[in-house]
């Protein structure tokens, strides 16, 4: 067997060294015939014997081969035991059709690369090997290859697949020389007719062809490749039909190379003509010819018969056909007299009247006509056609209108191809008379004639009108508008032009067609008179239009706009178009409506009835107020507001003051109602405009009594800011020094006036020509609590005091005492605050302490030493708590009693005294005097204090939160320190003031004071001494709480500046609240 095998290989070296010494004018190599490859053997005389018995096996296996190409049946060989092993001799019909579709699967992705581009190179992975140089030697040197090969090994025929990618094919079985499959070679199916067994191992022959000389690829082992048995059965005609399954393939048991018909589902039941039966393995392949296309199919891919039992039925449908490639069959499965659908008869719908069902496929026969004798086309399978169920519902005439989407059809649910009107939207809205309705599927749809002709259209094409009623204005927008007697209906329709432009019309009636509403526009509030026609409403502007009631109004003119015939009109309604030249002018109004979200009123003007709108009229807006104004000489007063025939002479009422208690605003002119009196009832004149008069804000301050001193310059009245006629007293210089005791106090502007009584009369001085005295009243309240026991309280809430007691130590505790200082001796004595234990302690000393010996006295025995002073905030004694708890420790002077002052109550300072002798020269708060006092008077905080801190907070008004500072972009003020923590002074009290809106100092100053008002007026502590001790809280709660400060001396030291303060003015009025205990 060694020596047979290396015999055949220098057979096969030597054959490969010959070829390759052609000449280069010899014929290509791949077209060189088996004779020639002989003659070249003979002529080399070489293994003559061994070479004759090669040729003779090609001849033998020639022959073989020509018997399978002509389908003459094969004996099958007996296989080898590797054979055997390695595969199964056959497959069943299942195995080989799940064979078949799991390579169908596997290539799937593959398979156009693979059938397209044949010449595919091997996979790189095998560029180590000798795969390139088999490469170039199976493309030049082919027959060699072939005819080396034809010599090697015995005859066989099977069929087979390799494996894998990775299976290696060889030039001469048992070589070295290989190249890998790759996926040129795999998923195809290979022709074998050669077999040889090299020291145990099996090879065969794969070839494209069915031959061992043309197509031959290489050997592959037998364990590498998937095979079966192939044998020809017989060469009979035999008839057959599509199961609709399976694939169909260009070889018997092909891979998805060899694929001519993935899918044969679409092919079902049409007829298979065959030529050619063989075996493979147990299966068994037929090839036929089909579509022009020479296939071989599976056994189980194909039946024997066609289901003979056809059974037809009536039916209604309508379908189109799917796409162009659809087939037609004149004879139901009969494939012969099928034709392709092409352009001819896609795009079009075709009636459906019988069906019929073969071979589990329905088949629907298709006709031009509702007929299935007249128009029929052909059979067209149930898949290829779209299809719905066609059903007529009834032949009453309707009336539609086109909604101006979709098309129009000679049939229902028609294709491109049945077009009438393939664009409605230029026939939107227009009339449609129909006589017949259908369904198709759930869709409903309607036949009717339009322009002459006979039209299908789907239901959603068409809208029916629907009529109700309304109520509107509108306008036509251009003269082009079209006008429509007749809805739908062109030839009523006429043109508005200049004639129905320009106005405005009543809309008491709509209707709705294919989502167009329409209005019935009429020249009177009717859907009977006056009706014009109908309008589109896209061609109208139109607004609701209602009526709100009938009640009698007045207005004014505001001069600007139009009045109208007509709520809302136009040019052609016009009554009067300048209203200006009535501006003011009075308009009784007797019926209002709204259009849309504007009011319209109706009334009677100069014998007129006129409509205006609510912009160009306004309504005597009527307020109260209080004022007091003098006239001007050119001022005109009018009985009636708005009634120029009311006027009254002027000149009988110059020269005196005037009560303003009520005021009107027409067109941005206010005007005021005077009166003698101080009422809008009583005393009343008449209606004057603001421009007409000089006036002030007239506010009463208080109506408590106040004594005041006359200067004895001015003048005093009859009313506060009086005139020459209301003089009482033109000269008051005679009662110079005099005093006088004012009951009411009111504010004229900026200016004060007091009232009171001089002799027997009652009369009216401005600030300036009085001297305030300086007043003081003193009140007392009386707390539920005794004195003790708020000095229990609150020494439990640890008060302070930076007051500077003695230190005192005893004898004992100095180990030495020389020249006036003692040194200590051991360590914690106590420094007491008198000479005995039973003082506090003051601190202590430790040892090697030298002191100063200030003073001595004995106790009990011992010598105690004054040796200092305590100094910082510390501990007060009780009996220095009970002194600032008693009231009647500070009774003895206004600066004292100071701390008592209510701070809720004003002192009455004047506003000019204040700003020349305290805040002059005082920085930001200089001349803001009027400030303070509207804050203490808005926020019942006296005005006096308000300065006093807010001079101590601003250092005199220099501080930086004082002058302002900027925070988020604002300047902002804060005139008393409110929130600025030590921590963080500006930026706290910026935040503060800038939270609170203080972007001028005059409202730092206002707004500040809420905080005294909030914290301590509003809480009960209205005075000083309540705000250090809040004696109402701790005999309410039994405990010390709210209290503004912990030094026990707190309230009375405030009252310094204050003092101070009072001490510059001329007058004042204090009021004192003393507090008392049990």
């Amino acid at each position: 067997m060694r020596k047979t095998a290396i015999f055949l290989i220098a057979c096969l070296i030597f054959n490969l060294l010959l070829s390759y010494s052609l000449p280069a004018a010899a014929a290509p190599i791949s077209n060189v015939n088996e004779q020639q490859v002989e003659n070249v053997i003979s002529d080399q005389e070489k293994s003559k014997e061994n070479n004759n018995e090669t040729i003779i096996k090609e001849e033998t296996e020639n022959d073989s081969e020509q018997k399978i190409n002509d389908d003459t049946p094969i004996d099958a060989e007996d296989g080898t035991k590797e054979e055997t092993e390695n595969e199964s001799s056959s497959l069943s019909g299942s195995e080989l059709d799940n064979k078949t579709n799991d390579s169908k699967e596997d290539d799937e992705g593959k398979k156009d690369s693979s059938v397209s581009d044949p010449e595919k190179e091997v996979d790189s992975s095998d560029k180590g090997d000798n795969s390139e140089q088999h490469a170039d030697i199976q493309s030049k040197k082919a027959r060699s290859l072939t005819t080396s090969s034809a010599n090697i090994g015995v005859k066989t025929s099977r069929l087979g697949h390799i494996r894998s990618t990775s299976v290696r094919i060889y030039d001469i079985p048992g070589s070295d020389v290989s190249f890998a499959a790759g996926d040129k070679y795999t998923n195809a199916v290979y022709y074998i007719k050669k077999q040889a067994d090299i020291d145990g191992t099996r090879y065969y022959l794969i070839s494209e062809e069915p031959g061992s000389v043309n197509g031959v690829v290489g050997w592959v082992k037998a364990t590498d490749l998937s095979t079966h048995e192939h044998l020809g059965l017989d060469k009979q005609d035999k008839t057959f039909y599509f199961s609709g399954k399976g694939s169909a393939y260009s070889k018997a048991w092909g891979g998805s190379k060899d694929l001519v018909y993935q899918d044969m589902s679409k092919y079902k039941g049409q007829k298979f003509n065959v030529h050619l039966t063989e075996k493979v393995g147990n299966n068994t392949w037929y090839r036929g010819n089909f579509n022009g296309k020479t296939i071989w199919l599976h056994e189980s891919y194909v039946t024997k018969k066609q289901s003979s039992n056809i059974v037809r039925s009536h039916t209604s449908k309508l379908g189109h056909i799917r796409s162009t490639g659809v087939k037609i069959y004149k004879t139901i499965g009969d494939s012969s007299t099928a034709f392709t659908a092409g352009s001819k008869y896609t795009n079009q719908v075709y009636y459906i009247k019988q069906q019929a069902m073969a071979g589990g496929q329905t088949y629907y026969l298709i006709s031009l006509k509702p007929s299935r004798i007249d128009g029929v086309v052909g059979w067209v399978k149930e898949n290829d056609l779209s299809l719905h169920a066609h059903h007529g519902v009834d032949k009453k005439n309707k009336t539609l209108y086109f909604t101006g989407k979709g098309s129009a059809y000679t049939k229902a649910w028609g294709g491109s191809k049945d077009l009438v009107y393939q664009d409605m939207s230029k026939y939107k809205g227009q009339q449609f008379n129909i006589h017949l309705t259908e369904t198709v599927g759930n869709n409903t749809w309607y036949r009717g004639n339009f322009n002459g002709k006979t039209i299908w259209l789907h239901e959603s094409y068409l809208t029916s009108k629907s009529e109700s009623n309304t109520s509107k204005l509108g306008h036509i927008r251009n003269t082009k508008v079209k006008i429509y007697k007749t809805i739908g209906k062109s030839s009523t329709a006429f043109t508005a032009g200049e004639k129905y432009t320009n106005q405005v019309y009543y809309i008491k009636q709509q209707a709705k067609v294919s989502r167009q509403t329409y209005y019935l526009i009429s020249l009177a509030p009717s859907r009977v008179d006056g009706v014009v026609g109908w309008v589109k409403a896209t061609d109208l502007s139109t607004h609701e239009h209602s009526g709100l009631d009938k009640q009698d109004k007045i207005f004014y003119f505001t001069g600007k706009g139009s009045a109208y015939t007509k709520a809302w009109g136009g040019s052609k309604d016009l009554v009067y178009r300048d209203m200006s030249k009535y501006k003011g002018q009075r308009f009784s109004v007797h019926l209002t409506e709204t259009v849309g979200n504007n009011v319209w009123y109706r009334g009677q003007f100069n014998g007129k009835t006129i409509w205006l709108h609510e912009s160009y009229l306004t309504k005597e807006e009527e307020s109260h107020t209080s004022r007091l104004g003098h006239l001007h000489s050119s001022a005109k007063i009018y009985k009636t507001l708005g009634d120029e025939s009311s006027n009254l002479k002027t000149s009988n009422y110059t020269n005196a003051v005037y009560y303003i208690k009520q005021q009107a605003k027409i067109n941005d002119q206010i005007y005021y109602l005077i009166s003698k009196k101080p009422s809008r009832v009583d005393g009343v004149v008449g209606w004057v405009k603001s421009s007409d008069m000089s006036t002030h804000e007239h506010v009463g301050v208080d109506s408590k009594d106040k004594l005041f001193k006359i200067i004895g310059t001015g003048s005093a009245y009859s009313k506060a800011w009086g005139g020459s006629k209301d003089l009482v007293y033109a000269d008051v210089s005679k009662f110079k020094g005099q005093e006088i005791k004012v009951n009411l106090t009111e504010k004229v502007g900026n200016n004060i006036w007091y009232r009171g009584t001089l002799d027997g009369k009652t009369v009216w001085f401005h600030e300036s020509y009085l001297k305030k005295t300086k007043e003081v009243i003193t009140n007392y309240t009386t707390y539920e609590l005794t004195l003790d026991k708020m000095l229990e309280l609150q020494m439990k809430v640890n008060p302070q005091t930076d007051k500077q007691y003695k230190l005192w130590i005893r004898e004992d505790a100095f180990g030495s005492i020389r020249n006036g200082k003692g040194t200590i001796k051991g360590d914690n004595w106590n420094l007491r605050r008198g000479p005995g234990t039973n003082y506090l302690s003051g601190g202590k000393v430790n040892n090697g302490k030298e002191l100063t010996l200030i003073a001595s006295q004995k106790v009990s025995g011992f010598t105690w030493y004054h040796v200092g002073y305590t100094s910082g905030w510390v501990t007060p004694d009780v009996s220095d708590v009970r002194y600032y708890l008693d009231y009647r420790n500070f009774m003895d002077s206004l600066k004292n009693k100071l701390q008592f002052l209510k701070l809720s109550e004003s002192a009455n300072v004047s506003v000019t005294e204040v700003n020349e002798k305290i805040l002059k020269g005082k920085g930001i708060l200089e001349g803001k005097a009027q400030s303070f006092i509207d804050g203490g008077q808005k926020y019942n905080v006296n005005e006096i204090y308000l300065i006093s801190h807010a001079l101590l907070e601003t250092g005199n008004g220099t501080s930086k939160l004082a002058k302002g500072v900027k925070y988020n972009g604002k300047t902002v003020y804060n005139m008393y320190g409110i929130n600025a923590n030590d921590k963080c002074p500006v930026e706290c009290g910026a935040k503060y003031a800038f939270d609170h809106k203080w972007f001028t100092p005059e409202a730092a100053i206002v707004g500040g004071a809420t905080f005294v008002n909030e914290n301590y007026v509003q809480a009960g502590q209205d005075t000083l001494y309540k705000m250090r001790w809040n004696p109402l809280a701790a005999a309410k709660y039994g405990y010390a709480t709210h209290q503004y400060a912990t030094d026990i001396g707190w309230a009375y030291k405030q009252t310094s500046r204050m003092y101070e303060l009072y001490n510059l003015l001329n007058g004042y009025n204090l009021i004192l609240d003393i507090p008392k205990y049990l």
